[in-house]
């Protein structure tokens, strides 16, 4: 499932190594009660893994759009697609969703990521 939410396929012997070691670096922090499990509720709550799969599948997402817009520097229309996407994976917002709506959407969700409690552990795990 982790690799399927970055985008890669279990057949890259690195990406699987890589995955392996992300995982047992973090697991301390989704295994909130030590058991060696993870429960639902440590799987659900605020920073946990269920959190860091939906991040870690925006940030592969958001990974594959700069790409095709390194490979398709020539194509406006194409840029613009890319852009959309890159805002839709950095604050939510959609082209199809009310203009009125964008910047509460966004601002809502800046403000969501900003009060996650765990993000700092994450991100110094992750380094």
């Amino acid at each position: 499932a982790v690799l399927k939410s970055c985008g890669t396929s279990s057949l890259e012997a690195s990406a699987v190594a890589a995955s392996r070691e992300w995982i047992e670096r973090c697991w301390i922090l989704w295994d909130r009660d030590n058991s060696g499990r993870i429960s639902l509720q440590d799987f659900c709550a605020e920073g946990g893994l269920a959190d860091m799969m939906l991040q870690q599948s925006t940030l592969a997402a958001a990974k594959r759009v700069v790409r095709r817009m390194e490979l398709e520097l020539h194509d406006p229309a194409a840029l613009v697609a890319c852009c959309q996407q890159l805002v839709e994976c950095a604050v939510g917002v959609r082209p199809e969703d009310p203009v009125d709506s964008w910047p509460t959407t966004a601002c809502q969700r800046l403000r969501d990521r900003a009060g996650q409690p765990a993000r700092e552990e994450f991100e110094s795990v992750l380094a």
